[in-house]
């Protein structure tokens, strides 16, 4: 399979709708997108479609120094696969570095593409796509993030996308997957998305 880093648009995969940049919504009722994950580990998992299409590819080497996380964006049906976005956790926590989206991929610091909006004491990340877009990530329930545009106003904005954590009993086997639910108005700033959420959840995990 051959690799590459395009200078246009992402082409999405036809097992998936191809929507306008309208991501609004009522309910979770929207969410009507669920992503797989072979493994239970986002740091090292393909994710597919719910038609068992590979759309992402993600891999992070085993050394404790140099440790980097690397996202694919796949397109079997040519062959390819697309550079999206990269994490650097060698340096400190403070440090940590990224690069996100298919056409500069420029480093910065992790904490200054997802900031955080309210100090030390708010639990929610904001993050800026290369279209403009702005998310926000927030940990809900213990196990779950839930994604919303990044808006003033003082309505709830709807929920977008929710990452839920695997279930375990109390023996810590594992009896629900991880699932991702989004709705079909986030595909085109997915690839930013994908990364963000690696970042979320490690720092979840204390990275």
């Amino acid at each position: 399979m051959s690799e590459r880093i395009e200078s246009s648009p992402p082409r999405r995969s036809g097992s998936l709708p191809r929507t306008g940049s309208d991501s609004s919504g009522s309910s979770n009722n929207n969410l009507t997108i669920t992503l797989r994950f072979s493994r239970n580990s986002v740091f090292n998992v393909v994710i597919s479609s719910p038609d068992n299409e590979i759309m992402y590819e993600v891999s992070t080497n085993n050394k404790y120094v140099n440790q980097v996380t690397t996202t694919f964006r796949m397109d079997p049906a040519r062959g390819e696969r697309t550079l999206v976005g990269e994490v650097d956790w060698t340096s400190s926590h403070t440090r940590a570095r990224v690069r996100v989206g298919f056409q500069t991929l420029e480093w910065m610091l992790v904490n200054e593409w997802l900031e955080n909006p309210g100090g030390w004491t708010e639990a929610a990340r904001v993050f800026t796509c290369s279209n403009g877009a702005k998310y926000r990530w927030k940990r809900k329930k213990l196990q779950e993030f839930h994604l919303t545009e990044d808006e003033d106003s003082d309505n709830k904005p709807p929920t977008l996308a929710i990452f839920r954590e695997p279930k375990r009993n109390a023996l810590l086997k594992i009896i629900e997957p991880a699932t991702f639910r989004i709705c079909p108005g986030l595909l085109p700033n997915l690839d930013h998305i994908i990364v963000s959420l690696l970042v979320m959840e490690a720092r979840r995990r204390g990275k």
